[in-house]
């Protein structure tokens, strides 16, 4: 098959009948809008430039492989890893590969910068412009549909170079070899470029002549070999058929060594059926390099510009429920050729299941795809995960696992989730070992993962005077040294209150109990009087004290009441009247005397000072002698003879049960008893006691009785016989005690008398001898 380049004459010629076509048309407004061709179109473009990226990339290769620059062994069809593939062996042609990635981001941004509008009549989405069937009618952003796009351009330059990827046969390659190749390879590019761009502005072109296109062939092989046919539109024929016509020039200006030893037979397809032997030629490797670009390009045409019937060419035809001639939602035929319904692919108003109007239609009733199935847009906070915006999670808003912008919550992320219990989060700045810093839960600080600094956090912060991460004996919770009075109960050293005063009258007193040096709990006996009537409840019945001597004193009770005797609580120190000097030995809670516990707070009994039943008189000791004495009964008595009680002056108090209280040791006038001590005492036996003899009384008291054979002088008696005689007489004394004198008048038989006349005369009837006469 030889080369064949039409005339301008011939071409002309083939495009009246188009021309024609056009000029039978009544104008109307053409399908696309303007934003849409124009974002159709950059859409072609970032699928050319990442051909010819691609292409340039690996046509260096093989050139660097031919002249030695790269080793024969690397595989310049390979992918580098950044594209998915194990890489070409050459990691600076793998480099240069990986640049379609900055084609895909900068194509990316140019798309979307230009086609998403907030205005809806302006906005353009990748399902406007492309068959829903094609490789990239499935993309629902312009990230992903450049991306794939580029993909397309990326796999036409692929299946290009493969018609390129030429292994020499014999070594070493000489200069006419590389130039031949690395021409051939070079025009390709040139080629496969040009035919992207004219396809594309000739579709383009179409687009924007009358309703629906399709007045141009933008398919049109109007390249040789074969038979000429044009596009109709003979600017585009023109651009088209030069870069065919140069790639042949190259071949046969450049390539006329041995194709064999070249090795193109290894890459050129067999067009006879039979063996290439000794019948490979330059037309033969043209058709095969010229098939694969026009093919490469016509497939990247296919799935970017609809061709024949498709939505907007005001035609009803295949699956559309209805064509209205355009991409508008809302006129009674959606964008997409379907009836207004939600999940229909287009954004409708006003329709079920959302009478309120779509947000968005991606075609689906699916949840977690970018719209939810009602039609509203899957934002984050909505409660939907949107795995189309890469959402980590969505809770409807902030929750303990998830940020409200739909990212796991982190401590760490800058981002402040106050359900999480977040306090703070400054990213990468979090530190709980630096003051005042938002924490990271690093030791040794108590601070935890955004936690805010705090008091205890074993961090010194703004504000703090000490921090040991807990309460010390020095350091409060609150972070100020520890004293008594601050308002902070610190246990650890000893405190079991703090009010926060200095006042010593309440139930914390400020003043530090001797031994103690912290604040403690008012207690009664502590030495504070807490009269505080609002807080004291340590007092008698439980409230305020009425005193505290830290302990009992001379004039405040154990209790802590005013020390009182009949108060009802003993008090050995309370000298207060009506208490005795000596202190309070008893307290019953009254001031009744005789019922065991005095009046004056001593035991009823002899010597308390009291007088009560059984005694005359107590003067409050129990010494005797001064006036009340105790006797031996314990019942006091005034100091007199006979109570008992031996004093000065006594040699002895019976207290007995004779006369005066006289005893037979004591007389009634307490000296010892004795017979003729001139105190008579019946008790011991006496009749009468004179001191001695006396006309009445012996001086062994007895009375004084003639006869009773004790001479009484005082008696009269002379004698006293106590005889056996009359009256007592004995031969030497009458019975009248007188001596036995013959005429003293008294007859004294026992004296021999018979008779005695008291006189001596005789004749008178007794004689002078007493006998009678």
């Amino acid at each position: 098959m030889s080369v064949q380049i039409p005339s301008s004459a011939a071409r002309a010629a083939s495009a009246v009948a188009a021309v024609l076509a056009l000029a039978a048309l009544a104008p109307s407004a053409h399908a696309l809008s303007d934003n849409e061709i124009r974002c159709r179109d950059l859409l072609a473009t970032a699928a050319r430039y990442g051909a010819s990226n691609i292409m340039k990339a690996r046509t260096e290769c093989v050139r660097g492989r031919l002249s030695g620059l790269v080793h024969l062994s690397t595989d310049c069809q390979a992918d580098p890893p950044a594209l998915g593939g194990t890489g070409t062996g050459d990691s600076r042609i793998d480099l240069k590969l990986s640049r379609l990635l900055g084609t895909i981001e900068a194509h990316s941004r140019r798309l979307t910068n230009f086609c998403q509008d907030d205005d809806p009549a302006k906005n353009v989405v990748p399902a406007d412009v492309l068959d829903p069937a094609s490789a990239c009618g499935s993309a629902t952003n312009w990230d992903d549909a450049v991306e794939c796009a580029v993909f397309l351009g990326k796999e036409a330059a692929d299946t290009v170079h493969a018609r390129l990827d030429i292994l020499p046969l014999f070594a070493p390659v000489d200069e006419g070899e590389v130039e031949c190749l690395g021409l051939t390879a070079s025009q390709a590019r040139k080629t496969l470029f040009t035919l992207n761009l004219w396809r594309a502005r000739c579709f383009r072109a179409d687009d924007m002549l009358a309703e629906g296109g399709g007045v141009y062939d933008c398919d049109a092989n109007i390249t040789p070999p074969g038979a000429f046919n044009t596009t109709g539109w003979l600017k585009a024929d023109k651009r088209l058929e030069v870069p065919a016509e140069t790639l042949g020039i190259v071949l046969y200006n450049q390539c006329d060594k041995d194709l064999f030893v070249l090795g193109f037979e290894d890459i050129t397809p067999d067009h006879s059926g039979g063996e290439w032997t000794d019948r490979l030629t330059l037309d033969d490797v043209f058709d095969s390099l010229n098939d694969s670009i026009v093919g490469a390009v016509t497939g990247v045409m296919a799935e970017l510009f609809p061709v024949g019937n498709y939505c907007g060419d005001g035609s009803v035809a295949g699956t559309e429920a209805c064509d209205d001639g355009n991409h508008v939602s809302n006129d009674g035929c959606d964008r997409d050729c379907s009836l207004p319904a939600c999940a229909n692919g287009a954004i409708d108003g006003g329709n079920p299941p959302n009478p309120a109007g779509e947000e968005c239609d991606d075609g689906n009733t699916a949840d977690g795809d970018g719209c939810t199935f009602d039609c509203l847009v899957e934002r984050c906070g909505n409660g939907v995960r949107n795995l189309g915006w890469e959402e980590e999670c969505d809770h409807g808003g902030e929750s303990p696992a998830c940020d409200d912008d739909c990212t796991h919550q982190l401590c760490g992320d800058g981002k402040l989730n106050v359900s999480a219990g977040e306090q703070c989060d400054s990213a990468d700045a979090n530190d709980s070992n630096a003051p005042d810093t938002c924490g990271d839960g690093s030791g040794p600080s108590l601070r935890g993962p955004c936690q805010l600094p705090f008091c205890q956090d074993a961090v010194l912060d703004a504000g703090e005077v000490c921090d040991a991460g807990a309460e010390t004996s020095a350091c409060d919770t609150n972070c100020t040294p520890a004293s008594c009075g601050d308002g902070d109960v610190n246990g650890t050293r000893g405190e079991t209150c703090d009010d926060g005063n200095a006042a010593n009258d309440d139930s914390c007193p400020s003043g530090n109990p001797a031994g103690t040096p912290f604040c403690i709990t008012a207690t009664c006996g502590d030495g504070f009087a807490c009269t505080d009537g609002a807080t004291c409840t340590t007092g008698p019945g439980g409230g305020p004290e009425q005193c505290d001597g830290d302990g009992v004193t001379a004039t405040c009770d154990g209790n802590c009441s005013t020390a009182m005797c009949g108060d009802g609580t003993l008090n050995p120190l309370n000298v207060t009247p009506p208490a005795r000097a000596s202190g309070e030995a008893c307290d019953d809670g009254n001031l009744v005397d005789g019922d065991g516990c005095d009046g004056n707070c001593t035991i009823t009994d002899c010597g308390n000072g009291v007088v009560t039943s059984g005694e005359t008189c107590d003067d409050g000791n129990l010494t005797n002698g001064d006036g009340c004495d105790d006797a031996a009964s314990g019942n006091c008595t005034p100091t007199t003879c006979g109570n008992g009680i031996v004093t000065p002056g006594e040699s002895c108090d019976g207290n007995g049960a004779g006369i005066g209280g006289e005893t037979a040791t004591c007389d009634a006038n307490c000296t010892a008893a004795a017979c003729n001590d001139g105190t008579l005492n019946f008790t011991a036996g006496e009749d009468c006691d004179t001191a001695g003899n006396s006309a009445t009384c012996d001086n062994d008291c007895t009375f004084a009785v003639c006869g009773d054979g004790r001479i009484n002088g005082a008696a009269s008696e002379t004698c006293d016989g106590n005889g056996a005689g009359t009256g007592g007489e004995t031969a030497t004394c009458d019975a009248n005690c007188t001596a036995a004198v013959c005429g003293d008048g008294t007859i004294n038989v026992s004296a021999g008398e018979q008779c005695d006349d008291n006189n001596m005369n005789n004749g008178d009837g007794c004689d002078s001898g007493c006998d009678v006469e």
